[in-house]
């Protein structure tokens, strides 16, 4: 048997037809969740993070007022159960939380387009 001793770069392997549109498909699928580590986003009135609501929906909702992203997923929110989810609901979303009730910190939040 013959062993070739030459290299192909990646330039000599043919490339699919539709590997652009593939590539594309791809990227619009990863870009479909907007992680955020928010380390507390607990509206309590003693609470010096009261704006990171206001703040996040004010940049993650497009110029229509629609959200950019299906799924908004939140960790360190140092919720407590006394916190309600009027209290920290974001437009066009449906929120679903982990609180964390033994110590503080952790806890998180995914928020669901409404849409979706």
């Amino acid at each position: 048997a013959v062993v070739s001793t030459q290299s192909r770069s990646p330039s000599d392997t043919p490339k699919p037809a539709n590997a652009d549109a593939d590539a594309t498909k791809l990227h619009s699928q990863l870009s479909r969740i907007l992680l955020l580590n928010a380390r507390s986003i607990s509206p309590a009135a003693t609470s010096t993070v009261k704006w990171k609501i206001p703040f996040i929906q004010d940049h993650i909702l497009d110029d229509l007022g629609r959200p950019p992203v299906p799924i908004l997923a939140i960790t360190e929110s140092w919720l407590k159960p006394n916190i309600s989810d009027a209290q920290i609901a974001i437009d066009g979303y449906n929120s679903l939380r982990a609180d964390r009730h033994s110590r503080k910190g952790g806890g998180c939040v995914l928020c669901v387009d409404t849409t979706a």
